[in-house]
């Protein structure tokens, strides 16, 4: 099922970037419209971001003190690594030479996969000014609510899926639907399917998590394995979307992210300590590996979870 996601938002990409240059070439009148829009709405945004500085300098303190954590994580698992290569050095050639081309080209593939889902997660947009559904139907509005949906389903062409659900919602709008009429086929036909199929990418995503943090031969490694795994749900949940958060909603998942670098070795090391009272040294490996896997998957559901109630209007509210 991922694949099927990955293969049909690069097909998206492509004809919604050619329409888009149409679009710019048939309609400026249209261009010149909605920069006039956003040069009146600048006087709120900016009265927002100055009311939010001083969070967004707080999350930034946090996430460096964070990533340079992880960052001492990683060289001392890394310097680790080299020093079992050194020692098998000394006893066999050809071992140390195997375990460290393994290695070696483990790391290169998680390092090429990790570049990979960076890449297809900067593609997308950043999501624009949110919205509620509550308010909308507090409002009553029904005008203003149909233009609100408009604006958020553009913001999502680049997702296929989104689109095909945004353009069977609005082809089934009849002149005798009310605003709450309009609100629940909304929530019924785009924001419930898409909020389905974002957990069955992320419970597979996480059962992906464990199995390969499970077969990882030390920490440096389980390390960048549960880096990949978080950046690849945040990829597919955000090309699921067609958009991804905004500059805070990045900084909060980039600092969730490195809180599970941290909380995974530590329980790691937890589980070490666990397993040494074991009689049987494969028994007490299977046991740590198994606990430190579940651990993985667990994680990468957190990371994924947030990342929903940040792109779907229905489940910030749950």
């Amino acid at each position: 099922m991922t694949d099927k996601i990955k293969s049909t938002d690069t097909k998206a990409d492509i004809d919604f970037y050619s329409i888009g240059e149409a679009e710019g070439k048939l309609a400026p009148d249209l261009n010149l419209e909605s920069l006039k829009i956003s040069s009146t709405d600048n006087s709120p945004v900016k009265k927002e971001a100055e009311d939010t500085a001083p969070v967004k300098l707080k999350i930034s303190w946090v996430f460096w003190l964070l990533f340079f954590a992880a960052m001492s994580f990683l060289l001392f698992n890394g310097y680790a690594l080299g020093t079992t290569v050194l020692e098998a050095y000394e006893s066999s050639l050809y071992l140390a030479i195997l375990m460290a081309v393994s290695s070696l080209g483990f790391i290169g593939l998680l390092g090429y996969g990790i570049t990979k889902e960076v890449i297809g997660f900067l593609s997308l947009k950043q999501l624009g000014q949110g919205f509620d559904l509550e308010q909308l139907r507090e409002q009553n509005n029904l005008d203003l609510t149909t233009k609100k949906l408009k604006e958020h389903a553009k913001s999502q062409q680049k997702s296929e899926m989104a689109s095909s659900f945004n353009q069977r919602f609005f082809a089934s709008i009849q002149s005798h639907h009310t605003n709450d009429d309009v609100i629940d086929m909304y929530i019924s036909n785009v924001e419930e399917p898409l909020l389905r199929k974002a957990k069955d990418i992320l419970k597979q995503e996480a059962m992906r998590s464990g199995g390969v943090t499970f077969i990882s031969p030390n920490e440096f490694i389980q390390t960048l394995t549960l880096l990949w795994t978080n950046l690849r749900v945040l990829r597919l949940i955000s090309q699921l979307y067609g958009i991804r958060p905004g500059v805070l909603g990045n900084i909060k998942l980039l600092g969730m992210m490195w809180q599970n670098v941290l909380l995974q070795n530590a329980t790691d090391v937890i589980a070490e300590q666990l397993v040494r009272d074991v009689s049987n040294k494969f028994l007490g490996t299977i046991a740590e590996k198994a606990g430190v896997a579940a651990t993985s998957g667990g994680l990468t559901a957190r990371l994924g979870l947030q990342l929903i109630k940040q792109l779907s209007l229905v489940a910030r509210n749950k």
